[in-house]
């Protein structure tokens, strides 16, 4: 929730709530959680979107990796992403970690003609 956040506040995309999606997929009996493209594809056909962005939050020690993804829905391919590597306190992974991964996407797909 807190990545959406992060992502939203650069008013690039319009974003699918997290509330929105799960009705979507209540009704649709889809598994919410997303880890490859092929699943990130289905989810975004079931939500009539242009673009899925998924990802996860790993732990070694007390380093923090955060792996975001973007896939073009109708293409089934990603076409970004970007891994943020974040040291300290789990609760700056959500405050700094989210920020830092956040506008690490926005600057991969910046300038991008296929976006």
């Amino acid at each position: 929730d807190r990545f959406g956040i992060e992502l939203g506040s650069a008013q690039v995309y319009v974003l699918v709530t997290r509330a929105k999606m799960k009705e979507i997929f209540e009704l649709q009996k889809f598994s919410a959680s997303c880890s490859s493209v092929e699943c990130a594809v289905e989810a975004g056909q079931l939500l009539g979107v242009e673009y899925m962005i998924y990802g996860s939050v790993g732990q070694i020690g007390s380093m923090y990796t955060i792996n975001v993804y973007i896939t073009q829905v109708e293409k089934g391919s990603v076409i970004a992403s970007t891994t943020v590597d974040y040291s300290g306190p789990i609760e700056g992974l959500l405050t700094e970690g989210m920020r830092q991964s956040a506008s690490s996407l926005l600057q991969e797909i910046g300038g991008r003609d296929n976006l």
